[in-house]
């Protein structure tokens, strides 16, 4: 007893000792990558074990103090952003010590009640929006506070709950103490609050809270994808399209044991997706209980995929009222995941490298942690990937080259070689969103310190994302950076560099907050300062590797506007880098030279006058940024127009620049409308607007372009409903904008004959009316074929 007495004071001795010469993570026991969960959990348990209240050292009090301070560091996003990349002298005053901590109680009852249950996810704000409010997925919901007695008393049974819902729907929580603002916007007035979130919306649980209720009230609010097979239905169902190269899972009711409804709808939901379920009353149904039973009393069985007729079936030896069991069982007989090597890993690379597919889904484990039974629903949930894994307590080299030390980790391998890992939530709809998504995002792949010599040659072109796994902002934007790689494709990388791994190579490049994103184009750095969303950051490397706007200075600026023709029009930005208002033009300008990339005749321009500072002079520019316009019909640089207006947003610029430029669309009075659009064989495309409606305003200049690229095609036009009510109401206008194309009147078709244009994008109006415009000339021919026949027969009739 002494003995283990003295090695726990040891032990608790090390602790404190290593205290001042660790650094905040090693202080709570967690790695770099930890998220607020596992942050607050080793937190509790230290809190635990070394409070002052259960700890009598002297120095007990200071050294809580500073593990109290470790914990308010790591769990602030700004704190710990700054602590990783400048250590404890980077905080400043920001954080000091903590003089302040809760009891021993406090610790024990109230901080991170759910924080330690594997089968409950906890939830801030940010993973609200992104796992509940943005997703596919069912979700069950306590809104609690920690200090509601009948929150702690619905502890056990939530617990309980959440272990039976395990793989049917996903159970969280969101203590409202901390996320006050979250639970106010939710609706939430009372505390235990459960709510179920599904695709239809939100419903509030208002009944007892036991776990009987609660599951009857789940059951019937979530579908039931079981199918009643009875001799009429027997065929249709197991030829079915929708059910076939799908395994089948059998109940039987015998005599009056059925399973319940709360059963057979959680084991359907848990299921779906992998299996058929069959219910078979062999009360009701006798030949169809005997097809597929034979002699055997079997409850339950199990037919693999094209084995229905083939097979008579494994029998299942689980009673059928408990789904859990049923679904176990069921996961036991389906495909797992293929043990890999580091042999077997090389080779498979080797493959993917030479575009050998198919992709792979890896998943890293350790003796067994993470190797999850639930994870084999991955081989039907993404079935065009293949899925294996890798121990990491064999195989330590290969995991090691990964950068792995978080279990479980997946990874997906793509063709054409590079890797990707998932840093969301490890369930397995999680996993299999991320597995799908990564696999067709090709050109997107991890990048270590090695990878970056090459990203350095002059001929490469590489887009890098520098970030951390912890930070909120940094996991927002990793889905959008792959979408922007998609859109971009071809041979430009699109590569994510771990900071909290490759920390020295985010030194060496300046990182000082994350996300950084820096295109590296022919060893150049082009440092990305706009929205966090795939159009943008595909736009920026757009405008780089293949500019919309040209970029003017010393050498070319009097060959390419002091020669101007007449027939040319430009419009320049004179800014500054170091200007707030040009940095926040920058993406509204590329986007405007975008927007009108389809006039020939127009050229957008840029002047840095901080480089060319004699140039700006000499033009007069006194502030940033300057906007002229350099008009058609002049000649050179002297003629311009400048821009005063106080607005540089894209719908107000893009119609200062439509006023310059000549107008194709022709607005319409309605005695014009009548003898113009009605009354004549030509196509015509109508806008229906109102100067006061503001999307109507918004769709003015593309609309502008829409006539300008159809001129050849389509006569375009324009009514103001706000000015010719009556024509409005004649033609059934009952919204703004509203764009219409009446194909013209022909003796073989009836007359006014129109469609509706259902999008406000200038391509795809372009498009539509292309498209629309065939279909009328197709149409109009085959009527015409076909009256010149009757008359034809007609005449021959009468002869």
């Amino acid at each position: 007893m002494r003995s283990l007495l003295l090695w726990s004071f040891l032990i608790q001795l090390s602790f404190f000792n290593v205290l001042g010469g660790e650094d905040f993570y090693q202080l709570l026991g967690i790695s770099r990558t930890a998220d607020n969960r596992e942050i607050r959990k080793a937190f509790k348990q230290l809190a635990l074990k070394l409070h002052p209240d259960k700890n009598d050292a002297p120095d007990a009090h200071d050294k809580f103090l500073e593990l109290n301070k470790a914990y308010d560091t790591l769990k602030d996003e700004q704190k710990r952003k700054k602590y990783d990349l400048y250590g404890e002298e980077g905080l400043g005053s920001s954080t000091g010590s903590q003089s302040k901590y809760q009891s021993w109680s406090y610790y024990r009852d109230d901080f991170g009640i759910y924080d330690d249950d594997p089968n409950i996810i906890t939830l801030d704000s940010q993973q609200f929006q992104s796992s509940v409010m943005e997703s596919h997925d069912i979700w069950f919901i306590n809104f609690y506070s920690p200090r509601c007695g009948h929150c702690h008393d619905l502890a056990p049974t939530w617990r309980k709950l959440a272990k039976v819902l395990r793989g049917v729907i996903r159970v969280g929580a969101v203590n409202c103490g901390e996320e006050r603002w979250l639970c106010q916007r939710q609706g939430i007035h009372g505390y235990p609050s459960l709510v179920l979130y599904t695709l239809q919306g939100s419903v509030k649980y208002n009944g007892n809270r036991n776990k009987q209720e609660i599951l009857t009230f789940l059951a019937s609010h979530l579908d039931d994808p079981v199918i009643d097979i009875w001799e009429g239905n027997f065929n249709k169902w197991i030829n079915s399209e929708s059910t076939k190269n799908k395994p089948w899972l059998f109940i039987f009711c015998l005599q009056e044991e059925c399973p319940p409804r709360e059963t057979r709808t959680l084991l359907g939901v848990s299921l779906q997706g992998l299996a058929n379920i069959g219910l078979v009353d062999c009360n009701q149904d006798k030949m169809v209980c005997s097809r597929l039973r034979g002699t055997r009393e079997a409850n339950i069985l199990f037919f693999k995929e094209n084995e229905l007729e083939s097979s008579t079936g494994i029998e299942l030896d689980v009673g059928i009222s408990d789904h859990l069991e049923i679904s176990r069982a069921v996961l036991h007989l389906l495909p797992g995941p293929t043990e890999l090597t580091a042999k077997s890993l090389q080779e498979l690379s080797l493959h993917l490298e030479e575009d050998i597919g198919p992709a792979w889904i890896i998943l890293f484990t350790k003796q067994g942690e993470g190797k999850l039974l639930e994870y084999s629903k991955l081989t039907y949930l993404v079935p065009r990937l293949k899925f294996g894994y890798i121990d990491c307590a064999i195989e330590i080299q290969v995991c090691r080259s990964y950068f792995v030390d978080k279990f479980p980790t997946f990874v997906v391998a793509k063709l054409g070689g590079g890797y990707e890992v998932h840093y969301g939530r490890n369930s397995v709809q999680d996993v299999a969103t991320f597995a799908r998504l990564a696999s067709q995002a090709r050109t997107m792949r991890t990048l270590t310190a090695e990878d970056f010599p090459e990203i350095l040659q002059d001929n490469s072109h590489v887009f890098v994302d520098f970030f951390a796994p912890w930070c909120p902002p940094c996991m927002k934007m990793l889905p959008e950076f792959r979408k922007a790689s998609n859109l971009i494709g071809g041979s430009i990388i699109f590569g994510t560099v771990d900071c909290t791994v490759h920390r020295q190579l985010c030194n060496k490049y300046n990182i000082r907050g994350y996300p950084t994103t820096i295109f590296f184009n022919n060893s150049k750095e082009h440092e990305y300062s706009g929205h966090h969303n795939s159009e943008s950051l595909a736009s920026f490397v757009h405008d780089i590797v293949r500019p919309a706007v040209v970029t003017l200075d010393s050498n070319n600026f009097d060959r390419l506007l002091g020669d101007k023709k007449e027939n040319e029009m430009w419009v320049v930005e004179f800014y500054a880098p170091w200007c707030a208002p040009c940095r926040q033009l920058q993406p509204v300008w590329s986007q405007l030279a975008r927007n009108f990339d389809k006039y020939q005749h127009l050229k957008f321009a840029k002047v840095n006058c901080e480089e060319e500072s004699t140039l700006c002079r000499s033009q007069h520019i006194n502030s940033y940024p300057t906007i002229r316009i350099f008009p058609l019909g002049s000649q050179g640089s002297q003629n311009y127009v400048v821009y005063t207006g106080n607005q540089r947003d894209i719908t107000t610029l893009s119609q200062w620049i439509q006023q310059k430029l000549p107008s194709y669309v022709i607005n319409l009075t309605p005695n014009a409308f009548d003898n113009q659009v009605l009354s004549t064989v030509t196509p015509w495309l109508i806008l229906y607007s109102s100067p006061r409606c503001g999307p109507c305003v918004e769709l003015e200049p593309a609309y502008h372009q829409v006539a300008y690229l159809l001129t050849d095609r389509v006569k375009v036009g324009k009514v103001s409903c706000d000015r010719y009510v009556e024509l409005c109401r004649r033609e059934g206008i009952t919204s703004y904008p509203h764009i219409r194309l009446y194909r013209g009147s022909d003796q073989y078709l009836e007359k006014h004959f129109y469609q509706d244009i259902n999008t406000r994008e200038r391509d795809e109006i372009i498009q539509t009316v292309k498209l629309k415009l065939e279909h009328f000339k197709t149409e109009a021919e085959s009527k015409k074929n076909i009256g010149e026949e009757e008359s034809h027969n007609s005449v021959h009739d009468e002869l």
